[in-house]
């Protein structure tokens, strides 16, 4: 393997685990949003209901 094949292939790895942890990363975003939007609705009708 030369040395450009070298760096091209770990170019290539560089961006396959870069798209992963910003997979990761947005999974995570859609799931906090999602507890805080829940847990003020559900805080909202508790209030609501008194």
């Amino acid at each position: 393997m030369t040395r450009l094949e070298t760096i091209a292939t770990r170019q290539r790895n560089s961006r396959t685990r870069d798209l992963i942890f910003a997979s990761f990363i947005t999974m995570l975003a859609v799931l906090g949003g999602t507890t805080v939007g829940m847990t003020i609705h559900g805080a909202m009708t508790h209030v609501a209901s008194r």
